[in-house]
């Protein structure tokens, strides 16, 4: 099961799901810079495997 799916289930609106597929290694996250304009005050981020999130 995506984990897309299991943020839906878990109350998340679809318009605040960002996902992308690109390594880690790549500066230019655009879904990560969206996500992370999007939040409001005292909002968090839940990473679906943190490890793709940066390479250190």
């Amino acid at each position: 099961m995506y984990k897309w799916t299991l943020w839906r289930r878990a109350g998340v609106e679809k318009n605040r799901i960002y996902s992308e597929f690109v390594s880690g290694q790549n500066v230019e996250r655009q879904e990560l810079k969206n996500c992370l304009k999007a939040l409001e005050e005292n909002e968090f981020c839940l990473f679906g495997k943190l490890d793709r999130l940066g390479r250190n």
